[in-house]
């Protein structure tokens, strides 16, 4: 038995990418929402391509920073500077406190700011 067998052996990474894009994914969610309530953007109206522009960044950044920190932390388990369980800890350390800033400590949380942004939506559809 090898040591990366004792320490879970080569994790899936598609597997794990697809974990942590989802992560991202509610992270960007989180964090347009909690823009485009507190600063009341408009709904239903083009916005200006600066807007535009700022809204696409952060649903999409926190995205890509979740990938790419999983990317390079699985080379280093690959290589084996890390072993796969400091891959997990690791990741799981920074995605409690990506969504610890986001404000969002648990899944009612991440709901009360969803029915936050659904009440604004329909504050601007009238």
């Amino acid at each position: 038995m090898t040591e990366s067998d004792s320490d879970g052996g080569n994790e899936d990474e598609p597997t794990a990418t697809v974990i942590w894009i989802f992560l991202g994914i509610i992270a960007g969610v989180a964090l347009l929402a909690k823009v485009i309530v507190s600063e009341d953007i408009p709904t239903g109206e083009p916005l200006p391509l600066k807007e535009t522009a700022l809204l696409l960044s952060l649903f999409l950044g926190p995205i890509f920073l979740f990938a790419g920190i999983s990317n390079q932390l699985s080379k280093e388990a690959k290589r084996g500077n890390i072993s796969w369980a400091t891959y997990w800890t690791t990741m799981a350390s920074i995605t409690v406190t990506a969504f610890t800033l986001l404000g969002i400590a648990s899944i009612d949380d991440f709901m009360e700011l969803i029915n936050a942004w659904r009440v604004h939506d329909e504050r601007w559809a009238r």
